[in-house]
């Protein structure tokens, strides 16, 4: 009898629940039952035979199946508390420069260096840090940015001199800005599809609430308790993220992407179990995905799998289906251990076979050091059961070299574990510049509303209090976000964008012309409308764009645009102002930029997200 592995299907359900090598020695022995009332009982087993792209189907019909509950509310306070206290910081710098420019008689150019180390230390820390949380997890990340803010942000509140305090705001912009690209990564990949635009634009809400906490603060009690109290009180972020993070489960998806197949699963459960949702749900898509990897398999490799036994001419073997010739192929193996050599076809020895698949394990606990052992004693004829099994899993494109658990996907080979190359593979080098151009143009006109405000209202020589024009004007940026929040996954990304991108562009102008301190206000509450609103949608855009082993880094790298831009600004904002002796350069300069910014987004290298799934 000649033995042919190619176009094999897997085997059948219940040859892999009784023969499957994860099986402990002391289980009961399993019913030969496809049809069984509990198939999915062995799902820890049927996922290490299914491939990486099934998995990650798994993890989205889960998520989605689970829905927005529990969990995913306690995150939302954790990610909203971690960005506000990141949010807070330039606009506690742009409070605080008018005291201590009087308080220790700086000049402009002390002014320049105290942002340009607040966001010169963002730019490293995002790309340092989302680099590190794609090898190591974004929870583990989180910790230790959070420390760190909170060291910065108490250290800086005792400095006795500008240089003491040029060194904290760059200590404290590092961890600030390498804790920005985590949360997003880790939220995205907790959402289901339905409602995950919403949902990750309005959580560029909590940059707004950080602002809004501060401002407030210190409009009330700057004058009472000094600056230093107003450093000291934005830092209580970090302790409400400090309280929930040991409940924060490590995402799926990055343990999917180490090859933790039955970690993810288990957290997938363990998160259906805290929303009060049906936990035997995850164990039975991994059961739905790995029959209907079977019947794939066995109807496209039906035709050539019928030539591959001498036999094949009889009337039994012709009537079998798929399923049952792959099983017969077994038994046939089985029971003719000491075939010649001429009716077979050449095998690989059994070392051969242990060393592939002993490599091939994931790194879980419950499974790590398993080698095949058969029901009859013969190591021979179960290495032919391997080979049968792992070909099935090479016809579905799986790889060799990774056994039957890794699939090999060109996504996960090229994107690992966060390369900086990674976001200029497979044509996103495109999608990579447009996204570096948006953010980089976002925000330089960000910063020059954001952080020179104040500047801005002393070179029009109104003598108003400017801590309630900053406090008030930031009231329109929550529902800025909302209302993008509410429209991304109608209109899409691109096109909110651009609306609100020309309509910061258009409300912005007529800001400079007037001195009422309340239609100063109606034109500054406007244009932040507009500009968080394109800010949230962004903030948005940049996660779903990306693959899981590249998330952070694609949002590190975005995040030191806008650094870079937060650090070049300072010097173009000064001279201007000092040059004109007018605020009109400066505000045409920012109007210009968020109009262009609107029609950068409307590239075609820039692909709609609306609704696709994230990889």
């Amino acid at each position: 009898m000649t033995l042919s592995s190619e176009n094999s299907p897997p085997p059948p359900l219940s040859w892999v629940v009784t023969n499957s090598p994860f099986r402990d020695p002391g289980d009961p022995p399993a019913q030969h039952d496809d049809n069984a009332q509990n198939p999915h009982q062995d799902h820890k087993k049927l996922v290490k035979l299914i491939s990486t792209e099934q998995c990650s189907n798994i993890i989205d019909s889960s998520l989605n199946k689970t829905g927005f509950g529990f969990y995913h509310v306690m995150i939302t306070i954790l990610c909203i508390c971690s960005w506000s206290t990141d949010g807070s910081q330039p606009m506690l710098l742009s409070l605080i420069m008018p005291v201590v420019k009087d308080l220790w008689n700086l000049q402009s150019h002390h002014i320049s260096l105290m942002v340009f180390a607040l966001y010169f230390g963002m730019l490293v820390g995002s790309l340092l840090f989302g680099w590190l949380s794609d090898r190591f997890g974004r929870r583990k990340m989180l910790i230790v940015t959070n420390t760190g803010v909170c060291a910065a942000i108490l250290l800086q509140s005792f400095a006795i001199n500008v240089w003491m305090l040029i060194v904290c705001l760059l200590l404290n912009g590092f961890f600030a800005g390498g804790s920005l690209p985590l949360v997003y990564s880790y939220y995205t990949e907790f959402l289901p599809v339905k409602g995950r635009g919403f949902f990750l634009t309005c959580l560029a809400c909590s940059w707004s609430v950080g602002e809004l906490l501060v401002s407030g603060f210190a409009w009330a009690f700057i004058d009472r308790v000094g600056f230093r109290w107003v450093i000291r009180y934005s830092v209580w972020p970090c302790i409400v993220v400090y309280m929930i993070l040991p409940f924060a489960l490590t995402s799926p998806r990055f343990l999917l992407k180490r090859e933790r197949r039955v970690k993810s699963l288990a957290v997938l459960q363990k998160l259906a179990k805290i929303n009060c949702a049906d936990q035997h749900s995850v164990r039975q898509l991994v059961h739905d995905e790995y029959q209907q990897h079977r019947a794939s398999l066995g109807t496209s490799g039906g035709d050539s799998s019928e030539g591959t036994l001498s036999n094949e001419d009889s009337p039994s073997s012709a009537a079998l289906c798929p399923e049952e010739k792959f099983d017969s192929r077994i038994m046939q193996s089985t029971e003719t251990p000491h075939s010649s050599p001429e009716e077979e076809t050449p095998l690989k020895d059994d070392a051969h076979v242990n060393q592939t698949y002993s490599a091939s394990l994931p790194s879980d606990k419950e499974a790590t050091t398993f080698l095949p052992t058969g029901v009859d004693g013969n190591n021979h004829d179960d290495s032919k059961l391997f080979q049968l099994q792992q070909s099935a899993a090479n016809d579905d494109g799986m790889s060799a070299d990774n056994g039957i658990v890794c699939g090999s996907s060109t996504s996960h080979d090229q994107f690992r574990y966060g390369r900086i190359m990674g976001l200029f593979l497979n044509g996103y080098w495109k999608t990579t510049f447009t996204l570096w151009a948006l953010w980089f143009l976002a925000s330089v006109s960000l910063y020059c509303i954001q952080v020179f405000l104040p500047e801005f209202i002393d070179k029009k020589g109104i003598t108003i209090d400017k801590y309630p024009l900053i406090f008030l004007s930031s009231l329109g940026n929550i529902p800025g976000v909302i209302a993008a929040a509410l429209v991304i996954d109608f209109i899409g990304r691109k096109l909110s964008l651009l609306i609100f991108c020309v309509g910061c562009a258009i409300t912005m102008i007529p800001f400079g012309f007037f001195s009422n301190f309340w239609l100063m206000l109606t034109f500054l509450v406007l244009a932040k409308f507009f500009m968080y609103g394109a800010w949230g949608i962004l903030d948005a855009i940049v996660p779903e764009t990306y693959p899981t082993a590249n998330r952070s880094v694609g949002n590190a790298c975005a995040n030191a645009m806008a650094r870079i831009a937060g650090m070049v600004t300072p010097f173009l904002l000064e001279d201007a102002l000092l040059k004109f002796d007018s605020i009109w350069p400066a505000l045409g300069m920012a109007s210009g930029v968020i109009f262009v910014t609107g029609i950068v987004a409307m590239n075609p290298w820039l692909p709609e997200t609306k609704g696709k799934k994230i990889e």
